[in-house]
């Protein structure tokens, strides 16, 4: 509990939950957008397995970023780059 006296680890737990919660919530949202637009379950497949690959390229592109710069220089580029997909959605 003394964690919880320190600023840096409220902020960290802070911004860590809020991107957990919204990383959990995008399938779900993309499940609603797909079949709310008379998809089928196999277009929802589609849309789902699509998504797989950009994260696979990304991985392997930010290990060799995070390799040649730091843990710490890439991350707020990344979290822009996590919320794009999403936020593509919303206007649907």
């Amino acid at each position: 509990m003394a964690l919880l006296g320190e600023r840096n680890f409220r902020v960290f737990l802070a911004g860590y939950a809020t991107s957990l919660l919204g990383s959990a919530m995008s399938p779900i949202a993309t499940t609603f957008a797909v079949l709310g637009q008379h998809g089928s379950p196999a277009d929802l497949g589609y849309v789902l397995a699509a998504g797989v690959v950009p994260q696979v390229l990304f991985m392997i592109g930010g290990g060799v970023l995070a390799d040649r710069l730091g843990r710490s220089a890439p991350q707020p580029g990344v979290g822009v780059l996590v919320a794009a997909p999403p936020r593509s959605l919303a206007p649907w």
